[in-house]
């Protein structure tokens, strides 16, 4: 199954290796007060896809909220399959 991540890339479900936990990345560099929540999709080929979303420290939380969904939903799709 191909699955679209928000931004648009999308892979197939039964190529997925591994998905790694959520991390905070800190401070992004390219900014002057955004941070970094991500979680990589290895994929067996050997290829990675990152999924990250920038967040201000004031919604961290909600930003937390997205990112579990999302990854929980990919989890579930990986998992049918």
């Amino acid at each position: 199954m191909i699955y679209q991540l928000p931004d648009g890339r999308t892979f197939e479900t039964e190529e997925v290796s591994r998905v790694s936990s959520l991390r905070d990345l800190g401070l992004d560099e390219s900014t002057i007060d955004k941070s970094v929540l991500a979680f990589t999709i290895k994929l067996k080929n050997g290829f990675s896809i990152q999924v990250m979303k920038y967040y201000h420290y004031n919604d961290w939380s909600e930003v937390v909220h997205e990112m579990k969904i999302l990854r929980n939903e990919i989890l579930s799709k990986v998992d049918k399959t």
